[in-house]
């Protein structure tokens, strides 16, 4: 039985045009952006992007032609929001360190950079677990936990950099 009430999605509609800088649509895109991040969260001159055209895997770039840095969950929330409004892909990147290339935009777009949600929200020892934002760096949590008896288990040789977001995002510690 067809469910008459479910929302599909066209996956044959046409994705708006590579963003050219200075259009119409480019323009509005960066002014509601801006409106949710602030002009301190947002970067859209090429120069500025070229940093993030590639992760640790520099053989293969492609940058986008937008990144944010929201700093709270509702920030991503309406982020994602204007870029559906606006038929613009986008995607998440923790501190870029993977070797894999799986932050890397095909075709521009509004990269969403989690580094600066670095809060651990709670620490439960007692029932050992911890929730943190994704832009927490492994480091950071392993050293909230010294003198606790516990600690974060991975270990790669970025923890100095590599964001708990990206190792999950990844399936590995960047």
């Amino acid at each position: 039985m067809v469910d008459d009430t479910s929302q599909t999605i066209n996956l044959s509609a046409p994705v708006l045009e590579k963003l050219e800088a200075g259009s119409r649509p480019f323009s509005l895109l960066i002014q509601k952006l801006t409106g949710i991040v602030g002009k301190t969260g947002i970067l859209y001159n090429a120069d500025e992007l070229l940093v993030y055209e590639c992760d640790g895997y520099i053989v293969d770039k492609s940058a986008p032609d937008i990144v944010v840095f929201p700093t709270t969950t509702e920030q991503v929330s309406a982020t994602v929001k204007i870029c559906n409004e606006f038929n613009v892909p986008f995607l998440a990147r923790g501190a870029g360190t993977s070797l894999s290339g799986g932050c890397l935009p095909i075709g521009g777009g509004v990269m969403i950079v989690l580094t600066r949600m670095k809060q651990i929200l709670e620490l439960n020892l007692r029932d050992r677990y911890a929730i943190v934002e994704p832009g927490m760096v492994n480091l950071h949590l392993t050293n909230a936990l010294k003198g606790t008896g516990y600690h974060y288990a991975p270990d790669p040789s970025s923890q100095g950099s590599c964001t708990i977001g990206g190792n999950i995002a990844t399936n590995s510690g960047g």
